[in-house]
């Protein structure tokens, strides 16, 4: 059973879809060690790019180095599959109803440390780059 808090997580699936707005998306699937599974979307826009890059690069897929072709992630199965990485999964509210999602996705160092706060990982991942 999925519960808030940092999770070492396992890359189950990612695929291409698009939003109910219309724009591009990647959705990856996690599965936790209790097998159960989450799934993440993250935009392709202009504005989301940054972010959604950063996310790729945790779960071990490097846009730019395998050419922007996307498609790869819509394959089964994709070539992540399998790479290890750390989630982090808060409860949000959206439209009156709570739900669990995840918040943040990081490279699978991030899951050994302590606690459940994501200030910790950003803090730990500052100290890895220095």
């Amino acid at each position: 059973m999925i519960t808030a808090g940092r999770h070492h997580a396992t890359v189950a699936k990612t695929f291409l879809a698009t939003s109910t707005a219309g724009n591009d998306q990647i959705g990856v699937t996690f599965r936790i060690a209790d097998g159960s599974t989450i799934t993440r979307y993250l935009s392709c826009t202009e504005k989301a790019w940054p972010y959604t890059e950063e996310n790729l690069r945790s779960i071990g897929w490097d846009a730019e180095q395998n050419g922007f072709a996307f498609e790869a992630l819509n394959e089964d199965p994709s070539p992540v599959v399998g790479n290890e990485c750390s989630i982090v999964i808060r409860e949000e509210t959206y439209n009156g109803k709570t739900r669990l999602a995840v918040q943040f996705i990081n490279p699978a160092t991030a899951a050994a440390l302590p606690g459940n706060d994501a200030v910790e990982i950003g803090r730990a991942s500052c100290r890895e780059r220095v």
